[in-house]
């Protein structure tokens, strides 16, 4: 388990210290991240119950809420009473609420409306005002979600709700079709993301893992360098994207330079756009209009081609200013 609060309840209230979040806040700011996302309010698959906290009482420490007590249990409810208005107070000084991101619950589908919806009304007044993003497949939710973070498998099934996705995700579920960044899969299928993105002018992707060094459900700890499948649990490659080195270094894999890659297509794309307009840059990267989350696969050595082509009209472009 792991929490960044120190929870205490004396008296029938609750207080919080931020010894170790601050510290946390620290390093973040200190490699330049100055956005983040807060951990679910409600349990993953159907927001039905609350999450568990490790909170002191009467001065010992005690496991709260979890699986046994409901998402819309008064006793979790008052605590989220106490905690949200806290946590929104914090984030607004230390980071500002439009670089901090609260989630109702992970993936429901679509026997979990109900209890979605429920578990998102207890908690609708005390967001006012927050960013509230949640990954979902299912369009049947699109309208309860602030901003929805569609799978990229999903993307044609809110598009046929008459939704364009500006969020997009993948995970393990998304294994066909569609781009990836598992270890035994063609390097084009991580690159193609980029530029994927940059057609569908998405606006955010979501992905975890960057170092899930454990087994599915965090039932034990494994070593990456012999275990890429979390206990065989996910296809490999899916749990993380950096090795641990010495001194908690990380060490980078193929994958998390391909990843980089991909984010460098759609950087260059965006700036090219900016320098000599979209409908050149897509007759550039999609001359067959068919670039798509699913579709207009080609070769890496096209793929290399076409960044090439766009590298030189941004040079051509760029030209005229520097003679000047």
């Amino acid at each position: 388990m792991t929490q960044l609060l120190d929870i205490s309840l004396e008296d029938g209230r609750y207080a919080f210290g931020t010894e170790r979040l601050d510290r946390w806040l620290d390093m973040l700011t200190a490699v330049g991240i100055h956005e983040v996302e807060l951990p679910h309010l409600f349990t993953q698959w159907g927001a039905k119950a609350a999450p568990r906290f490790r909170v002191r009482v009467a001065g010992e420490p005690r496991d709260m809420f979890g699986w046994d007590a409901a998402a819309t249990d008064e006793s979790y409810q008052e605590f989220l009473r106490a905690l949200i208005p806290f946590l929104k107070q914090y984030f607004a000084e230390r980071l500002g609420l439009d670089r901090t991101v609260f989630h109702i619950s992970d993936e429901p589908n679509d026997q979990h409306v109900e209890s979605y919806r429920l578990a998102r009304k207890s908690v609708l007044d005390l967001l006012d005002g927050c960013r509230v993003l949640d990954a979902l497949s299912h369009p049947e939710f699109a309208a309860l979600v602030e901003t929805p973070v569609v799978a990229t498998d999903a993307v044609p099934a809110f598009r046929a709700h008459g939704v364009e996705p500006a969020w997009v995700y993948h995970c393990i579920a998304q294994s066909w079709d569609v781009a990836n960044r598992f270890i035994a899969q063609d390097a084009i299928r991580t690159r193609a993301l980029g530029w994927q993105l940059y057609k569908a002018n998405a606006q955010g992707f979501l992905h975890w893992a960057f170092n899930f060094y454990s087994s599915q459900l965090s039932r034990w700890p494994i070593d990456p360098f012999a275990e890429t499948s979390a206990g065989g649990g996910f296809i490999s490659g899916d749990p993380f994207i950096v090795y641990p080195g010495p001194g908690g270094e990380p060490w980078e894999s193929l994958r998390h330079r391909l990843v980089r890659d991909a984010f460098d297509d759609l950087a260059v794309a965006r700036g090219a756009e900016a320098l000599i307009g979209r409908e050149r840059v897509l007759a550039i990267v999609d001359p067959h209009g068919d670039l798509d989350y699913n579709a207009g696969w080609v070769s890496g050595e096209e793929w290399l081609e076409r960044r090439a082509r766009l590298d030189a009209a941004v040079a051509e472009a760029l030209a005229p200013a520097r003679s000047a």
